[in-house]
């Protein structure tokens, strides 16, 4: 009996960790931390001089609007994977930097993006725990 508890107990646990050794929760959070670190510290300078200004202003403005979420991204334990996985420095398109400045705007302005980063700020605090 013991050992079909012990079975079933590691099933369950295992069950609950990936193949790279995160749970749910932690794959979650390393893809935030690696989008949001490519969003708001490496695309401002891929962006063309025509349009950084203004890219600028929007990741100043997210970042005083979520300072918590901004606060656990920089903290997290993906961030260096996130440096490491993010090292093109190559150009990008007005339109691309338009695209991702549009993006971060509406999580600010719109309800929509607001309930979104509550989302994106309660998986940060999540410490590994599945949700």
């Amino acid at each position: 009996m013991k050992s079909l508890l012990g079975f079933i107990l590691l099933t369950f646990l295992a069950s609950s960790v990936t193949a790279s050794g995160l749970t749910a929760t932690e794959k979650k959070q390393r893809k935030l931390v690696s989008r949001f670190y490519e969003a708001l510290e490496m695309m401002p300078n891929r962006c063309p001089e025509s349009v950084r200004k203004e890219y600028l202003n929007s990741v100043k403005s997210f970042e005083k609007a979520f300072p918590e979420f901004i606060l656990l991204v920089n903290k997290s334990k993906f961030r260096s994977y996130a440096i490491s996985k993010f090292s093109n420095k190559s150009p990008l398109s007005e339109n691309a930097c338009l695209y991702i400045k549009g993006a971060l705007d509406a999580q600010i302005s719109t309800k929509k993006g607001k309930i979104e980063m509550d989302k994106n700020t309660t998986i940060m605090r999540n410490n590994g725990k599945n949700t």
